[in-house]
């Protein structure tokens, strides 16, 4: 969609502006092990073709059959979201008049997710003329000719090209691509196993577009007799996310290769902020985490919880017992938030459900009823929707009954600008578990702040207008399912004046029903904050309008004192 469209591409306009590869690759130091999946394509955009390719001399090959080897696909799945990443076993050949040269006949042959990429909208050639050329004369930088990859994600076929490869190629991101920049992208050989081990060494062209393949760095080809090393993916799997278990405790379970040789883990009460906080947190998990088997699984207690989010971190470790990927996982779950003082109630308003009928069509339908709305007292521009769910007449059969409650948090500090934050929905859904809805924007608000994204007129696509709240068709709102352990874009209609090729690409998409009608109630918030007069003590809530009884030193806050509500940091 527009907005992750746009910002990719922005932020590889800076990085080749004014950073190594060294220091892009350091910017994105944890992952989410949550997954978000949906009916658009995964891909990112990279740039684009400013004059022709130059071209590539290659020697006169002489190919012979090698036998079977093992490919890891970090490919097809930087096109299709939906796609797993997993091995192949596909047909090697070698170059006997060049050594240390080889390729991969009919890559897709023994895929076996084409059903998937098919139900995207996307077609995989399974023929002897789609090769991937690797040259491996020297181990230390490994290449990866341009060849026909044989896939057409619905918007052209595509060819895929190693970055080393590019260098001198202008894709209009801040001047050409460097010697250096290109090398740093190399592959390397190692005991017969090729990898690409540095994230986007690969690229897709697609007319004159480039996007981003090997996205993950795990693109790798182990020539037959060689053992494939071990997959230090690790998976993991909450049967909750927004509300604890019977116990107050989350339970995970991780999963992944039986060669793994453990998991490494630890918990805390924050998201750590800045490459510093970063690096310290990895420290922390290198010689504080607790290892545990792999297949197994853990219990998170989130007693201490000071905020409204808890998080593991963890990453996989190798038979020494250190961490065998240094970009470790991080799963957040949800506090409940039993605040009651902070918030007051503004009043009714008419929601229209328009998240989960528009996901499971099929089971549900679009339906309005009355809803309580909050405001936060010490941050007005946060509101929040007591127990959305609970009048919905499809749900009754899916309510969970606990003893807090529910809210669906908006923020609307910016009337052109609403955003839905990550929420509980209190629905445990027959076969898929505990659901939640959260947004891409507000993802993007945490990893990069309100202000960078308004530098790039990123917007959230929700906006109040007389009181109503709506989003368009750009509002990537998505909805979590426990039992998969992702997240599902929706809220979405397919817009049917879109033509390909014509249309801009924010228009692809119509917004789906959701609405949320607040006719009649004060949305502008000043007389709350005015109504607290009493100079008094100063309290502290965070940014999501929690109250908080000891804020930390470096960290940032609301501070409520004298009437007003003001942000500051704890020094």
């Amino acid at each position: 969609m527009r907005k992750t469209f746009t910002l990719a591409f922005a932020a590889l306009a800076l990085t080749a502006a004014a950073a190594t590869p060294k220091q892009e690759l350091m910017r994105t130091t944890l992952r989410n092990a949550a997954k978000t999946v949906g009916a658009m394509p995964g891909k990112t955009h990279a740039g684009i073709q400013s004059a022709a390719p130059t071209a590539k001399t290659e020697p006169e090959h002489e190919w012979v059959g090698m036998g079977e080897g093992t490919m890891f696909d970090d490919i097809t799945v930087s096109y299709f979201f939906e796609v797993q990443p997993g091995n192949i076993q596909v047909e090697v050949e070698k170059d006997a008049a060049n050594e240390g040269w080889y390729r991969v006949v009919n890559p897709w042959k023994n895929f076996t997710q084409t059903a998937t990429v098919t139900a995207a909208g996307g077609t995989l050639e399974q023929t002897d003329d789609v090769v991937i050329v690797i040259d491996a004369s020297n181990p230390e930088y490994v290449r990866l000719l341009e060849n026909n990859i044989g896939m057409d994600d619905g918007y052209g076929a595509s060819t895929l090209v190693g970055f080393t490869e590019l260098a001198g190629e202008n894709l209009g991101i801040g001047g050409d691509i460097t010697q250096e920049e290109a090398d740093a992208r190399a592959g390397k050989m190692e005991d017969g196993v090729i990898t690409f081990p540095v994230k986007n060494s690969l690229m897709f062209r697609q007319g004159t577009d480039f996007y981003n393949a090997n996205s993950e760095g795990r693109f790798s080809l182990s020539l037959p007799g060689n053992d494939m090393p071990v997959d230090y993916t690790v998976k993991s799997l909450s049967t909750s996310r927004f509300c604890p278990e019977d116990d107050g405790c989350y339970h995970v379970e991780f999963s992944g290769d039986s060669r793994i040789a453990g998991v490494k883990w630890i918990k805390d009460k924050e998201y750590p902020e800045g490459d510093a906080a970063v690096n310290a947190l990895i420290g922390r998990l290198k010689n504080e985490g607790q290892v545990v088997p792999i297949n197994s699984g853990i219990k998170v207690d989130i007693s201490d919880a000071t905020g409204p989010e808890y998080f593991i971190f963890f990453a996989p470790v190798d038979d020494e017992g250190n961490l065998a990927d240094e970009q470790p996982y991080y799963m957040a779950f949800w506090v409940p938030d039993t605040d009651t003082e902070g918030w007051t109630t503004i009043g009714n308003a008419t929601m229209t459900e328009g998240f989960l009928s528009c996901l499971l069509p099929d089971k549900f339908t679009p339906e309005s009823y009355k809803v309580e709305v909050q405001r936060n007292i010490a941050n007005p521009g946060l509101y929040r929707i007591a127990e959305p769910y609970n009048p919905w007449t499809q749900g009754a059969a899916f309510v969970v009954n606990h003893d807090h409650t529910h809210y669906i948090y908006f923020n609307a500090e910016n009337h052109n600008n609403v955003y839905i934050m990550e929420s509980g929905l209190g629905l445990s859904l027959a076969n898929m578990g505990e659901t939640g809805v959260g947004s891409g924007y507000y993802d993007m608000v945490r990893e990069y702040g309100l202000d960078f994204l308004a530098w790039l007129d990123i917007v959230s696509g929700g906006t109040i207008v007389d009181n109503v709240l709506t989003f368009d068709g750009t509002n990537e709102i998505k909805i979590y399912l426990a039992g998969t352990g992702r997240w599902y874009f929706t809220n979405v209609k397919p817009n049917p004046d879109f033509v390909e090729g014509t249309s801009p690409e924010e228009e692809r998409y119509l917004g789906g029903d959701f609405k949320l009608d607040m006719t009649g109630l004060d949305l502008s918030g000043i007389a709350d904050i005015e109504a607290d007069g009493a100079d008094g003590e100063a309290e502290y809530f965070n940014l999501q309008g929690m109250r908080v009884q000891h804020p930390e030193a470096g960290s940032i806050y609301i501070c409520r004192k004298g009437g007003k509500s003001f942000k500051t940091m704890v020094r």
